[in-house]
């Protein structure tokens, strides 16, 4: 009898906030994206970190895709 195949992908991500007004909001300075799993080496997201750069981090941030 043979085992099903399990599968492993990962995210990681690496995000510098800083204010962005007196409100209390955050905007996206910085950002990076991995994913591992699917493939031989971690693939990056550049046009994510892209998306996100400048913009508020904020609930709709979060939604990108």
């Amino acid at each position: 009898m043979s085992m099903p195949h399990t599968f492993v992908v990962f995210a990681g991500m690496r995000v510098l906030l800083a204010p962005s007004c007196s409100d209390g909001s955050w905007e996206v300075k910085e950002a990076e994206f991995a994913f591992g799993g699917v493939a031989p080496r971690a693939i990056m997201g550049p046009n994510l970190a892209k998306a996100l750069i400048g913009k508020p981090w904020d609930r709709a941030a979060l939604q990108v895709w």
